[in-house]
């Protein structure tokens, strides 16, 4: 059953039953000239009293429709409709009957509640059905969905640990005196990426990234620059994001751009975040001139894919470079407003 407290739900329920309330108007006629604009405002007024009280109903109930088996919900939220119907309409009479629209006759008046509960039955029926149906294709996409998203995030944490243990073999083949240091942090770095959480607060994955950084720095030393320009912290962990989303981006940056330059080069970040998107800025300076840096675009494919599978169409990432400088622009709405556990 769809939560019926947000706009689409709402704004979807009303024209589905007004557009149902004009068929039930037009059905019994013979000829358009029949049609009758105070039964249609009557059959509009007792389908979204029927209907708008069924939800919010619906709604208060909700933790208990979830905590009951599948076919004790659907049974009772469809009583719970011919119940509704049944009383609205012997309701919807007698106010007809006092404003005098039509005169009140207990029997047709309980024969017509009878004929109405019938037919609610039959609709009310078929739409749970389509709502049961519609809800076991949504859990099978999401298993699907997040089969792909392990199946992604299986593919970045080797790549990821294999790079790493690249460059502390760089520093212990060279007798680096911070070495030791290294290998701790390593050792803190793998313990996170390789945690079981797909989506983390984008206050983690920024310490993901500079404990990352630091090992980097040790290697690179000065030639190295880091520049952070973020929102503050509270927000940060208001934000979710795939895990290992930025450090596969900084990883690139230095791979391509730090490393083939001797002078000092910043890789500056900037994040951007006004209450629902998201805006991450990644630049760093390549020398031109220089044959590009063979690798490859696993890294920015699997990073798209997964923002597009968590965030949908709204998630883009997209790459420049000008004037010597490369530039990586990612950006992402969260759904509903919805932020990180």
């Amino acid at each position: 059953m769809p939560q019926f407290t947000d706009t689409r739900s709402i704004a979807e329920l009303l024209i589905f039953t007004n557009v149902l309330a004009l068929l039930v108007a037009l059905v019994p006629l013979r000829q358009l000239a029949d049609f009758s604009l105070t039964y249609f405002i009557a059959y509009l007024f007792f389908m979204n009293w029927v209907t708008l009280t069924y939800a919010s109903l619906v709604n208060l109930s909700r933790s208990w429709l979830i905590s009951v088996p599948t076919w004790r919900a659907l049974l009772a939220c469809w009583l719970l409709l011919i119940a509704l119907v049944g009383t609205f309409s012997l309701l919807g009479d007698g106010l007809l009957a006092y404003i005098g629209v039509k005169p009140w006759l207990l029997v047709d008046n309980f024969a017509t509640a009878i004929q109405r509960m019938l037919i609610g039955a039959i609709m009310g029926g078929l739409i749970l059905r389509y709502l049961y149906v519609r809800h076991q294709l949504l859990v099978r996409q999401r298993a699907e969905l997040a089969s792909r998203l392990q199946a992604l995030q299986a593919r970045i944490r080797p790549h990821f640990l294999f790079n790493s243990m690249n460059t502390l073999l760089e520093l212990v083949e060279s007798s680096h005196p911070h070495a030791p240091e290294m290998i701790e942090n390593l050792s803190s770095l793998f313990r996170t990426t390789l945690g079981k959480q797909a989506e983390v607060p984008l206050q983690d994955e920024i310490e993901t990234c500079q404990r990352y950084l630091d090992i980097e720095k040790l290697r690179l030393g000065e030639r190295l620059q880091v520049e952070w320009q973020l929102p503050d912290e509270d927000t940060l962990y208001d934000i979710s994001i795939p895990s290992l989303t930025l450090q596969p981006l900084l990883e690139n940056a230095i791979y391509h751009g730090v490393e083939s330059r001797q002078a000092p080069s910043l890789i500056r970040i900037l994040v951007d975040y006004n209450g629902t998107q998201v805006r991450i800025v990644l630049t760093n300076p390549y020398q031109t001139g220089n044959k590009p840096r063979s690798g490859n675009q696993m890294a920015l494919d699997n990073i798209q894919e997964r923002l597009s599978a968590y965030y949908g169409a709204s998630a883009s990432l997209v790459t420049s470079q000008a004037d010597g400088v490369y530039t990586v622009y990612l950006a992402y709405t969260l759904p509903g407003g919805r932020l990180a556990d």
